[in-house]
């Protein structure tokens, strides 16, 4: 069992192989900006590394609380999420060889050169190589189907190790515990390399100056440059207006000029996300330019207050108690959540049984969802103004 260890980013990464393969030119839009992480890349981070020690020292998550990883202490929240992973990597890689954090080269693929990445687990067989990625955000589900990323930490497997063992199929696999979800794909080789050569159609595409700029929700979601981007603006123009300027309204069948068809609006709604994303992007944008005087006609402002709160705390309890107020007037009580009791409860089934019957968990509101989605319709309930009046 071993690891590498990671260095800089490629150019072309394989962790943002669905944007430049999807919009080639994005590559030469977000050159000049600079790399950033939120918070929730951080705690991506630390729990990598916690995952990663467990694997290499050959234990479990628990025996890690307390320490720190990038920064951010081990905690009881998160060690369920990360034993589940190191978990389903041991049952992965019995009778096989383990390579952790293992640094994959990929550039004779695409014919890039330079071109890394830093698989979380490189699992080899006899006969199959498994590629296992841990994902720890909740937001958005990700699957390992057509995934690039990992077809690419795949690809570079199989140049590394090819030698190594008659391979004849890759296994990817993607776990995001948060989401209480693992998705798989099984390839083989040649069916990898097949997606290999579309890989490399979309890398040299990248490599040009004038390389095609083609806006969509996956590729601009984490796309630096997509604030200034023009060609998304114009995309989203397009959706938004479009041809909706040609509804003339001279016929009797012809649909109200004032009033989005059912057309328009399925045209629209698969790519909200897309459009209120690039809503939020622009304005945050225009925001830091007017605080550098550099957004005619606008500038930057204070909005409303913050609610109040208290500087100290604590020495706003001693002057409560001097004041003798009781405690049931100090302090608002509330009780724990499932989720919390659940944790308070780990190790005594038969106690959580008994409370478990007491929990209710309302249904979800409906929400829209392509036609092909498994889940079954939910269907209008009409309002109380809607019926008769029969009595």
């Amino acid at each position: 069992m071993t690891a590498t260890s990671p260095q800089a980013h490629a150019k072309l990464s394989a962790s943002g192989s669905h944007r430049w393969i999807n919009c080639p030119g994005s590559v030469r839009m977000e050159e000049g900006y600079p790399d950033t992480s939120g918070p929730h890349a951080e705690l991506g981070t630390s729990r990598h590394d916690w995952a990663a020690t467990c694997l290499l020292e050959r234990r479990d998550a628990e025996a890690y609380l307390g320490r720190v990883f990038n920064g951010i202490e081990a905690t009881e929240d998160d060690v369920d999420y990360v034993q589940s992973y190191v978990d389903l990597v041991r049952r992965e890689a019995e009778g096989g060889e383990l390579l952790v954090e293992q640094r994959v080269s990929y550039s004779d693929v695409i014919d890039v050169p330079g071109s890394f990445g830093t698989s979380d687990t490189v699992i080899l067989h006899s006969d199959r190589i498994t590629v296992i990625d841990l994902k720890y955000g909740r937001g958005v589900r990700v699957d390992a189907p057509g995934n690039s990323q990992l077809r690419l930490y795949a690809l570079g497997a199989l140049e590394e190790f090819g030698l190594l063992g008659d391979f004849r199929e890759v296994r990817t696999i993607i776990h995001q515990p948060r989401r209480d979800h693992v998705s798989e794909e099984t390839l083989s080789v040649e069916a990898l390399r097949g997606h290999g050569a579309g890989y490399r159609i979309a890398a040299q595409e990248a490599q040009r100056e004038s390389a095609m700029l083609v806006p969509g929700e996956s590729q601009c979601r984490f796309c630096k440059a997509k604030a200034d981007c023009a060609a998304r603006a114009r995309y989203v123009a397009e959706l938004t207006v479009g041809d909706f300027d040609d509804l003339t309204g001279q016929s009797p069948t012809a649909p109200d000029p004032d009033r989005l068809t059912e057309e328009q609006l399925a045209r629209i709604v698969p790519n909200l996300d897309l459009i209120e994303d690039f809503a939020r992007s622009v304005r945050s944008a225009a925001l830091e330019r007017a605080q550098r005087n550099e957004l005619p006609g606008f500038k930057a402002v204070r909005g409303r207050r913050g609610a109040r709160q208290w500087k100290d705390p604590e020495a706003v309890k001693e002057h409560l108690a001097a004041m003798r107020l009781r405690k049931d007037e100090m302090y608002k009580l509330t009780l724990q959540t499932p989720t919390q009791i659940a944790k308070l409860l780990k190790g005594h089934p038969r106690r959580w049984r008994r409370i478990e019957e007491q929990i209710h968990q309302p249904e979800g509101k409906p929400t829209l969802a392509p036609a092909d989605d498994p889940r079954p319709a939910v269907t209008a309930i009409a309002s109380a103004h809607e019926f008769e009046d029969v009595s």
